[in-house]
């Protein structure tokens, strides 16, 4: 009887556990193989050690690709979630108006990220665009840029415009925000916390696991962010906004796969690092 149930247990993971190794396993498995050679995608692979992760050390793209995908990271979870958070906040007293804010706040997540890159293209546009438009409208002429052709802000705009986009994390913590028993805070309230004592006690304390899965997924998408990168600057002025997945999807194109393999190697180890970072700053202590 024992021995049935353990084979029913089996039979039931198996299904998952093979497409876990097709869809994970074999991928990572094969992007480590190939990066040890050279190979053009189409012809015969040929072993060449570890030279394209010696190529890595004078790669200055590459470098630069990293930092980027880095910092990008940093303003998720500095930024973007603390922006989320504050939203979620607000919005949870039921303010008048919440439910359009929040219909706002979370309708771009469900438009194409290609076309919100061309809307965003008109918005910077140094000739003609809306926000220079809005700067010479309230006497700031002197602060007009090409946002995206300047060395010094076109990296600042990408990441800009990307914060926008925190209607997602908003409506999870939110979600978070509803389960916690309101009893709670009349407690608190009942023993002279004030609102900002409540949020900061009470709330945050409660949200953490929301917190922890916000931060995750705010660094997953940074580390896959190739669309408006490629569609708003491709990686331009001279590499300053490139990030890791435009770098890879450059030399894939050049039909270097097996020096696009081994970036694609490096960019899993960072992520990896930036969520074990994550894990444990989040984790719960043993009582």
């Amino acid at each position: 009887m024992k021995n049935k149930k353990k084979l029913g247990v089996f039979l039931f993971i198996l299904p998952a556990v093979i497409v876990f190794f097709i869809y994970f396993v074999y991928p990572i498995g094969f992007l480590l193989y190939t990066s040890f050679m050279a190979w053009d995608g189409v012809g015969s692979m040929s072993f060449t050690g570890l030279s394209n992760y010696e190529r890595l050390i004078d790669d200055h793209v590459f470098h630069k690709s990293l930092m980027n995908t880095l910092i990008w990271g940093a303003a998720a979870v500095f930024i973007h979630i603390p922006l989320a958070l504050l939203l979620a906040i607000i919005l949870s007293y039921k303010v008048p108006g919440w439910k359009f804010f929040r219909t706002v706040f979370f309708f771009p997540n469900l438009i194409s990220t290609l076309a919100l890159s061309m809307m965003w293209l008109f918005i910077y546009n140094g000739q003609f665009g809306l926000l220079n438009a809005a700067l010479e409208l309230i006497g700031l002429e002197g602060l007009q840029r090409n946002w995206l052709g300047e060395i010094s802000t076109a990296f600042p705009a990408l990441i800009a415009h990307w914060l926008f986009y925190v209607g997602i994390f908003m409506v999870i913590f939110m979600a978070f925000i509803a389960t916690i028993d309101k009893s709670i805070y009349e407690a608190a309230e009942i023993d002279g916390a004030n609102i900002f004592q409540r949020e900061l006690f009470i709330t945050l304390p409660l949200l953490k696991p929301g917190i922890a899965a916000g931060v995750l997924l705010a660094i997953t998408n940074t580390l896959k962010n190739f669309e408006a990168p490629f569609v708003m600057t491709n990686g331009g002025p001279v590499n300053e906004t490139m990030v890791m997945a435009l770098h890879i999807y450059r030399q894939m194109v050049n039909f270097n796969y097996g020096y696009a393999n081994t970036l694609a190697i490096m960019l899993i180890l960072a992520g990896g690092m930036m969520i074990l970072v994550v894990q444990l700053v989040f984790r719960e202590k043993n009582a």
